[in-house]
């Protein structure tokens, strides 16, 4: 009896080692990520600069290609411009700093901007998802996006 629990949990483990670290990733994360490509204006070193978002959270976002320009566990002021709506500054901390880019987490206190974040998510990418819902069907990521931010928002349980 104890070899086959032995035999079970190592067949867990050997289950769970095989997870890519993005796998993994996701789980941790406690607000969905939307692919949103929104441009992004900072300063560094008393100059203006701009780049372009990843991914997209009312908890942050991914700036791509900034390696060297921002500094670990800095905190900034971003603007970002996103479609519909006038641009708004936000605080943010740099978390993750990679190849291709920067996380950047959102400071807290800032419920207008973040209530402005959302609405531009539900007005240009759930909406949109919500409306081609049967294409959709063939792309359990795009399913899990969605139904991962209607549990954020309270939608479903």
């Amino acid at each position: 009896m104890g070899s086959k629990r032995r035999a079970e949990r190592s067949d867990k483990s050997a289950s769970v080692s095989k997870r890519t670290d993005t796998e993994l990733s996701r789980e941790r994360r406690r607000f969905v990520r939307f692919p949103a490509m929104c441009r992004v204006d900072f300063d560094i070193d008393e100059r203006t600069t701009f780049n372009f978002t990843g991914d997209l959270n009312v908890q942050g976002m991914f700036l791509k290609h900034t390696r060297g320009q921002l500094e670990q566990d800095g905190q900034y002021d971003f603007t970002l411009n996103l479609s519909g709506i006038d641009p708004i500054t936000v605080a943010g901390v740099v978390r993750h700093c990679g190849e291709s880019g920067v996380g950047i987490q959102f400071c807290e206190g800032q419920r207008r901007q973040i209530d402005a974040i959302r609405s531009f998510i539900e007005s240009t990418i759930t909406s949109k998802l919500e409306s081609n819902l049967s294409a959709v069907l063939r792309s359990s990521e795009k399913i899990d996006q969605l139904a991962g931010y209607f549990r954020e928002c309270g939608r479903i349980s």
